[in-house]
């Protein structure tokens, strides 16, 4: 009898183990899935307020008297902002925690938006436009090293692929909303409204760590907690101490001074011959910079940005197509609008109902593309988005303006996720930063090129 009783004791605690550690479990994947939901909605938040402040751009020039240059300034310095960003990101994600990098960079993004809806003038603008860059450009890396190291290389693809959908469904819902609001309500309502939706985000994260405290402090006495925030000060000044500053100036300066070129050269069309000039020489100066960022990671035993991935074959050809995708899907994007206008003489309200279908149907293409790589794999992927091309291409002058659209954005959404999640399966997940950083980087700088050549040619 006592040895019954002593195994029924013992059969008793590894249950009670068990179940406990189950629960444990659950109530983790839960943390973690409630976190990426708040991360993906931020990042939407930061898709949404750059495309509705595109929108905006003429309501905000008759209200300030602002020229086409300085218009065109505020979108330049932004897509700057952002491509540095994307550059001293890999660094933070690297030595700083997620949780609290994700509600400093959504803090800074809320400034921005407040500080661009009560400026009195122009300046103003464009040092809101530069917070929220920021902030958007720590979430948008964070939010998508997150989601690659989170769940498993098998799951990635339609992880990656429902991203895409929310971003794109993000994006194309912004131009109409604010077309609809804009000629209704002064500008700066819509601009509230998005710092509406940053408090919300921020509150329930807030609330998320108000439980997660208070769970922690059963466990913890008041001296445990007072030399936990010793340590991580010292840990915090340890961190920053190993961030390479020549480094992220170095390719933070590539990154402007390639932009700025293009932007120059966007401009030549409408200047003299010395805005070519100036524009070759940024460019130039851009590559002197990238040059010697390349070979002082080479030297190093800790690069910033770890090179040594371009020896991986999948990752250059993911890094290759992003620059074509985001170089087409940007110039496209100035261009369409300008030919619509032109050929169906439309105004702009109208020029947003027929673009309308093919920016939700890159939404709709991201989320199938992702579904169809991890069952077919990358080549169907790659075979539908080039054939959606070249279908646009042979039929430009027999369907109408609208399903063109729509064709050029499903060979864009079909593979702008899907390639990214394929490129980074064979990569180590401490090395996903530099991967993200490198993939965002250069195709920024290529969607610059993309707006500048789309510029010239309209």
């Amino acid at each position: 009898m006592q040895t019954d009783v002593v195994r029924k004791k013992q059969f008793d605690i590894k249950d009670n183990v068990k179940f406990n550690g189950n629960v444990l479990k659950s109530k983790a994947f839960v943390s973690k899935n409630i976190f990426i939901i708040i991360m993906v909605l931020g990042c939407m938040m930061g898709s949404f307020s750059h495309t509705a402040f595109s929108s905006m751009l003429e309501n905000i020039m008759k209200e300030f008297n602002l020229s086409a240059s300085k218009s065109q300034l505020m979108t330049a310095v932004y897509s700057m902002t952002i491509g540095v960003t994307t550059i001293l990101s890999v660094f933070l994600t690297k030595y700083f925690d997620k949780k609290k990098l994700f509600f400093s960079s959504m803090l800074i993004f809320g400034f921005g938006i407040v500080l661009s809806a009560i400026s009195l003038n122009y300046v103003l603008i464009i040092i809101g436009r530069i917070f929220q860059a920021v902030g958007s450009g720590v979430v948008l890396i964070l939010s998508q090293i997150t989601l690659l190291s989170a769940y498993s290389k098998e799951k990635t693809g339609v992880v990656m692929g429902i991203y895409g959908f929310l971003l794109n469904l993000s994006s194309a819902a912004a131009p109409v909303v604010t077309l609809l609001l804009v000629n209704s309500m002064p500008w700066q309502f819509i601009m509230w409204g998005i710092y509406a939706g940053v408090v919300v985000i921020l509150g329930v994260q807030i609330c998320l760590y108000v439980l997660e405290k208070r769970k922690c402090e059963k466990e913890q006495k008041n001296k445990a907690k007072k030399q936990e925030i010793k340590e991580s000060i010292i840990e915090a000044g340890k961190k920053i101490k190993k961030f390479d500053f020549t480094s992220f100036v170095l390719s933070g300066f590539s990154v402007i001074f390639f932009m700025a070129g293009f932007t120059l050269f966007k401009e030549m069309k409408n200047s003299s011959s010395n805005s070519l000039i100036k524009s070759i020489l940024f460019v130039l100066t851009g590559v002197v910079f990238i040059v010697v960022f390349i070979v002082r990671q080479k030297q190093k035993k800790k690069p910033y940005i770890n090179l040594k991935l371009f020896k991986n074959k999948n990752f250059v050809i993911v890094v290759i197509s992003s620059i074509i995708i985001y170089a087409v899907m940007m110039g496209t994007a100035v261009w369409f609008p300008v030919y619509i206008k032109r050929i169906a003489e439309a105004d702009m309200e109208r020029v947003g109902i027929i673009m309308l279908p093919g920016a939700l149907s890159t939404a709709l293409a991201s989320a199938v593309g992702g579904w169809l790589y991890q069952k077919y794999g990358i080549r169907l992927i790659y075979s539908i988005s080039i054939c959606s091309f070249i279908l646009a291409i042979l039929t430009r002058n027999i369907v109408p303006l609208w399903v063109l659209f729509v064709l050029r954005s499903i060979g864009i959404g079909i593979i702008m996720m899907s390639m990214v999640a394929w490129g980074m399966k064979d990569i180590d997940k401490d090395k996903y930063s530099d991967g993200t950083a490198i993939i965002c980087s250069l195709r920024t700088v290529a969607g610059a090129f993309g707006t500048a050549l789309a510029a010239m040619l309209m």
